[in-house]
């Protein structure tokens, strides 16, 4: 079982989009024992738009949700278990 845990997931713009996160995810066994646990936290500055902040901020962190997830899930602690 994949457990993911976000504690914090926020997008925040002005002319900049800023991405806050933190963010584990937890690998259990069968019986529902943690046998691994993965965690990425951060603030990330996505870039930005003048004349459309929230035009860019709406295809900015869809994919940075991409990024941060395959990061998280293709780190050494959650997928070695997971393969």
């Amino acid at each position: 079982m994949l457990l993911l845990n976000f504690t914090e997931w926020k997008a925040d713009t002005y002319n900049n989009t800023a991405l806050l996160y933190d963010v584990k995810a937890y690998v259990c066994d069968a019986q529902g024992q943690v046998i691994a646990e993965g965690v990425i936290t951060g603030r990330d500055n996505l870039g930005g738009s003048a004349f459309n902040p929230p035009g860019h901020a709406k295809s900015a962190v869809p994919q940075a949700f991409k990024r941060k997830l395959e990061e998280l899930l293709n780190s050494d602690q959650v997928a070695g278990v997971l393969n």
